[in-house]
């Protein structure tokens, strides 16, 4: 009777595990941009693919130099996606290096932040490590697989 009780509630451990534990990665489109991710779960974790040894640029425009993208107080629309902006002319803020781990903005209730830019490509805001001081620093990389990959 126990070897029967013990391995029913292996099972169902295994079972509850199994659902609970797997949290699937955003994969990109056909085009290899990453669009969106699980509804309701912005995935923060990801890390630089870009080979290019000047690092991958990363965009703000001046206006918003400085603004956190998960404040309350961020302006309408960086949070909307009825905006569109020609990202890839911002100004170059940061470089992350080849391999170096980025963490993504999740914007109010923890959503993806994705920005479309004016010719439908996606951006991903992030976060620039603190290098003291208390200015936050957020920005826009290209959200592609041949620049990011989520991990």
């Amino acid at each position: 009777m126990k070897r029967t009780i013990s391995i029913g509630f292996i099972v169902a451990a295994l079972s509850i595990a199994n659902t609970t534990g797997a949290i699937a990665l955003p994969v990109p489109n056909q085009n290899g941009d990453y669009t969106s991710t699980r509804r309701g779960a912005g995935h923060q974790h990801w890390q630089v693919v870009d080979p290019d040894p000047a690092g991958l640029n990363c965009r703000m425009a001046k206006r918003y130099q400085g603004i956190a993208l998960d404040a309350v107080n961020v302006p309408d629309e960086l949070m909307s996606r009825d905006y569109t902006f020609n990202v890839s002319n911002w100004e170059v803020i940061h470089r992350f290096r080849p391999g170096e781990r980025l963490w993504a903005i999740t914007g109010h209730m923890t959503i993806q932040h994705i920005q479309f830019d004016d010719r439908g490509k996606p951006w991903l805001g992030v976060r620039v490590p603190h290098r003291g001081g208390d200015v936050i620093i957020d920005c826009f990389v290209r959200a592609n697989h041949r620049f990011v990959r989520p991990i």
